[in-house]
C-alpha cells in the first residue's frame, strides 16, 4: 500500500525529504551541532520548522539508540518505541527463525526494528500497527535501510491471514499500564492470537523474559535471547522448523557470535522432578573453580541441566557452577577460587587492601545484598596490573564471599549445543568472552 494512501501527502513529502540529500545534510548538521544548511525557500515556514524540530528531537534519542543499534543515526523514534524495540542483534537473529525468501506479516510492528530485519531476508513484509506514529517511523526507518514495507494501519486482529504466510507479532504487554506476566493480559487478546496460530504457516511471538505461559496449547519451542549477559527477550514459536519441537532454546551473543543450547521438554520435566525429590537436600561444597553462566540459562530454568552437560556441580538451584577444572563454554565465565571468606563488609574491606587490586567485580547469586554499598568499601590500587572478582553466594547453607580471578577460555561455537572444550586455559586479569 502506498505511503500517501495510508498517511497522506504531507507525510509522504516529509519522508521524501528525510531520505533526500537535503534531508541527510540537515540531519548531519543537527547531529554534529552545526549550522543547518539553507532549506528550500519554496517551503512554508511551518513545514521547515516541523522538520527541523523533528530532527532535533531525534538527536536526543541517539545515546539510548546507540546501545541497541550499530547505526543509531539511521533510526527515528519516540522514547516509548525505542524502549520497547528489539535491539538490532536480537532482531536479526530471531528473523532467522523464519525461512528466507518468504512472505512475513509483522503485527504490532512498532518503529520497525523486527520488520526491517525480516525485510532484509524475506520476499515481502507486511508491517501492521494501530499506532500511526509508530507506523510512520517504521516507514522512515525502512527507507533509511533501503527496504520496503507494506504498511497497514489497522488492528492486528482485523487482518486476514493467508495460509501461506509467516507471522511475527510483538503484542502489547502493558495494555493497562502495568506489565502483563501471562499471555491472557496481552493486546491483541489471546483468543485472537490463537486464531493467528491456527491460520498461518508459522508464528514467532515476542514476549518479555519473565512472561510465563498459562493454559493449554503450550508453545512447541520457547526461546530466550541474551546479549551482553542480559536477557533481552523471550520467543514463543509455533510451526517453525529451525529448532526441535518441544524444546527450550537458550541463545547468547558473545564476542564470537551467537551460541545456542537446546534442551528437550522431557529433560527439563525430569530435572524438575528430580530436584523436587532430591535436590533440595543436596548442598555441595565449593571446588577449585566457580562458574557464572549466562542469565538466559537461569531465565529458561535449565541451570542444572547445563551443569550436567558440562560435568560439573551446581551449588544450589540457579546457583553458581563449581568444578575441579574450568570447562570452556561460551555461556560460562569461570573463576579460579583464591579465598572463601565470611560475608563481613569490614573484613572484606581489610582484605581488599592487602590484595592491591586494580579493580573489583562484584556479583551475587541467591543472596539479598547491597553490592553498591559493598563496592564502596573495597579498596583499589590504580597502579596494579591485577583485577579480581568477589562472588557472594550461599555455600553449604552459609553466606560466603568468594575471592576469585577470572580465567580466559577459547571456545568453538557450533549451533544447537555443539560447544567443544578447548585447551589453553590460563589466568588473566581482564573480562571474559561474554
Amino acid at each position: 500500500m502506498r505511503v500517501a494512501e495510508v498517511f497522506g501527502e504531507e507525510f509522504a513529502a516529509d519522508l521524501e525529504w528525510l531520505t533526500s540529500s537535503a534531508g541527510n545534510a540537515a540531519w548531519s548538521s543537527v547531529l554534529h551541532d552545526q549550522p543547518i544548511p539553507a532549506i528550500d525557500s519554496r517551503l512554508d515556514k511551518t513545514t521547515t520548522r516541523r522538520r527541523i524540530e523533528f530532527l532535533r528531537l531525534q538527536r536526543s534519542f541517539q545515546a539510548s539508540a546507540k546501545e541497541k543499534f550499530p547505526d543509531p543515526e539511521d533510526w527515528f523514534w519516540t522514547r516509548k518505541l525505542l524502549e520497547q524495540s528489539s535491539d538490532h542483534w536480537c532482531a536479526v537473529e530471531s528473523a532467522t527463525d523464519f525461512p528466507a525468501g518468504e512472505v512475513v506479516m509483522d503485527l504490532c510492528c512498532g518503529a520497525g526494528a523486527d520488520a526491517i530485519a525480516l525485510a532484509q531476508r524475506s520476499s515481502r513484509v507486511v508491517a501492521c500497527d494501530i499506532d500511526a506514529t509508530a507506523l510512520q517511523l517504521a516507514t522512515v526507518n525502512a527507507a533509511k535501510h533501503q527496504v520496503e514495507l507494506d504498511v497497514r494501519l489497522q488492528p492486528a486482529e482485523t487482518l486476514e491471514i493467508p495460509k501461506d504466510v509467516w507471522v511475527h507479532i510483538d503484542p502489547d504487554r502493558r495494555p493497562g499500564g502495568a506489565r502483563a506476566t501471562y499471555q491472557h493480559a496481552f493486546t491483541p487478546a489471546w483468543d485472537d492470537v490463537q486464531r493467528l496460530i491456527s491460520q498461518c504457516r508459522g508464528i514467532s511471538i515476542k514476549v518479555a523474559p519473565g512472561t510465563r505461559f498459562e493454559g493449554e496449547n503450550y508453545p512447541p519451542v520457547v526461546r530466550f535471547l541474551s546479549r551482553q549477559r542480559s536477557v533481552r527477550q523471550q520467543r514463543w514459536l509455533w510451526n517453525t522448523h529451525r529448532w526441535p519441537q518441544d524444546s527450550i532454546v537458550v541463545s547468547a551473543m558473545g564476542v564470537n557470535g551467537w551460541c545456542h543450547e537446546v534442551f528437550s521438554r522431557s529433560e527439563t520435566d525430569a530435572a524438575a522432578s528430580h530436584y523436587e525429590m532430591h535436590g533440595r537436600d543436596s548442598d555441595p561444597g565449593l571446588d577449585r573453580f566457580i562458574g557464572d553462566y549466562d542469565p538466559g540459562v537461569r531465565a529458561a530454568g535449565v541451570s542444572a541441566l547445563l551443569a550436567g552437560r558440562l560435568g560439573c556441580t551446581i551449588l544450589f538451584e540457579n546457583g553458581y557452577l563449581t568444578g575441579s577444572e574450568p570447562i570452556p563454554h561460551a555461556m560460562v565465565r569461570w573463576f579460579e577460587v583464591l579465598e572463601v571468606m565470611s560475608l563481613d563488609r569490614k573484613k572484606l574491606a581489610a582484605y581488599s587492601r592487602s590484595m592491591r587490586a586494580k579493580s573489583w567485580e562484584l556479583k551475587s547469586r541467591g543472596l539479598e545484598i547491597d553490592l553498591d554499598l559493598l563496592r564502596k568499601s573495597m579498596r583499589v590500587d590504580p597502579s596494579s596490573d591485577f583485577s579480581f572478582s568477589l562472588l557472594c553466594t550461599r555455600i553449604q547453607g552459609k553466606n560466603r564471599a568468594v575471592v576469585a580471578r577470572e580465567v580466559t577460555k577459547k571456545v568453538s561455537l557450533e549451533p544447537q549445543s555443539g560447544i567443544k572444550p578447548q585447551s589453553g586455559i590460563k589466568p588473566q586479569s581482564g573480562s571474559g568472552d561474554l
